[in-house]
């Protein structure tokens, strides 16, 4: 699955506000993982296409990749979570 990075940024800086405001309540490693991503995010051209690659569903194991470069920009890993 993939997204572009500008679109990605507004998706993330809503669940960002989301978990700020006590809507969502994710555990801590998604929160960071989130706030990492729009920063890295934020840096790039809006019309850079990220790869959102899911690994593992249970437990939750995402990569968040640069497509041009195959650089991770962010990690979900639950398993290491828990």
């Amino acid at each position: 699955m993939g997204a572009t990075a500008g679109s990605l940024l507004d998706i993330m800086q809503v669940r960002m506000k989301m978990q700020e405001t006590g809507i969502i309540h994710p555990n801590k490693l998604v929160v960071e993982a989130t706030r990492i991503l729009i920063e890295k995010l934020n840096g790039l051209d809006r019309n850079e296409e990220i790869e959102i690659s899911i690994i593992s569903r249970e437990p939750l194991f995402a990569q968040y990749i640069r497509v041009k470069n195959r650089e991770v920009l962010a990690e979900i890993n639950v398993a290491d979570f828990e």
